[in-house]
């Protein structure tokens, strides 16, 4: 989640990647709309706002919740609100790690999808790229 790093420590967090040529994955859901749905449920789910669990009684509890009904108009700011937040940090790290190449945009989707075996060689590559030289 994007508010793990506080806007205040932003700059020095920027700083700490390029300074020590950390390789970054962006994770990212392209999912934007269920990206939305899935905050909104926390904010309002029962068991305090549990995004991702291990507990299978929670994660029934939380599949058990009501759906979340907006107007399109709040789905429309949501989705914009989301993008423009995926926006920002993917401009942020890729300035902060591409300098030394080391960003890696990666999908949540790409990981379910059928060409999820490229996928992730290409993840591993971007980690190791001794992994590519030594197939080549």
């Amino acid at each position: 989640m994007y508010n793990q790093i506080p806007l205040w420590l932003r700059p020095q967090f920027a700083e700490w990647i390029t300074r020590e040529g950390i390789a970054v994955i962006h994770l990212v859901r392209e999912a934007t709309l269920e990206t939305a749905a899935s905050e909104i449920a926390a904010q309002t789910a029962t068991d305090g706002g549990t995004m991702h669990t291990h507990n299978g009684s929670v994660a029934e509890q939380t599949m058990d919740d009501q759906p979340v009904r907006l107007e399109p108009s709040q789905w429309t700011q949501l989705v914009k609100e989301a993008e423009s937040m995926t926006g920002w940090w993917h401009r942020f790290l890729s300035h902060a790690a591409g300098n030394h190449g080391g960003y890696h945009r990666l999908t949540y989707e790409s990981l379910i999808s059928a060409g999820r075996d490229d996928t992730i060689s290409a993840a591993l590559r971007f980690l190791n790229p001794e992994i590519g030289r030594a197939h080549v």
